[in-house]
């Protein structure tokens, strides 16, 4: 249940991940976040039903194999949800911001250079949703950028996603994918 607060920090020289908030707080704002090979940046589990979590203004560098740049889980309306506003993804090789069980406001953002590295079961998106101990996700999507990705968004296992006034240029593969086909998935609403 910690309450911690980060502005202008800059990251360097590390091979683990940057994050990792358990049943915490964070408001996380005008900081970068470098590459990193074969792991997760920030892996945030559970939400405090009194809590906060804000991604402001930041920078997210890439990583490799099957890894996110956030992995979120929790947080759900009427309650206190996630907001990713303004940041900058530079690259990823799975999806950019995972939720599952989660629900979140994403607005202002640019996604760029979103592409499995390999092949494998999964696919790489810039926003996902997902389910978690029965919960789905539900996402408000605004006025982000997406360039050069294999999908923009992935409304999965009962997700759903509302997306006004984003735009979207050189989706390889789809725009919006509904659908996972994979062991365990099935469509998002």
């Amino acid at each position: 249940h910690a309450r911690v607060a980060m502005d202008h920090v800059v990251w360097a020289n590390h091979s683990k991940q940057y994050l990792i908030f358990d049943d915490s707080s964070i408001a996380l704002t005008n900081s970068v976040l470098p590459d990193l090979a074969n792991a997760e940046l920030v892996h945030y589990w559970g939400f405090p039903s009194d809590g906060y979590a804000l991604f402001e203004g930041n920078v997210f560098g890439s990583t490799t194999g099957y890894n996110d740049i956030i992995d979120f889980r929790g947080g759900q309306r009427p309650g206190p949800i996630a907001r990713f506003m303004s940041n900058i993804f530079t690259g990823g090789s799975d999806d950019c911001i995972d939720l599952d069980g989660a629900d979140a406001h994403v607005e202002g953002n640019v996604f760029m250079h979103i592409h499995a590295d390999a092949p494998r079961e999964t696919l790489s998106h810039a926003v996902t949703t997902g389910t978690e101990n029965g919960k789905y996700s539900e996402l408000t999507v605004v006025r982000n950028l997406f360039y050069d990705v294999d999908h923009a968004m992935l409304s999965k296992d009962g997700g759903f996603i509302t997306a006004v006034n984003n735009t979207i240029v050189k989706a390889d593969d789809a725009a919006v994918n509904m659908y996972e086909a994979r062991s365990g998935q099935w469509q998002g609403l």
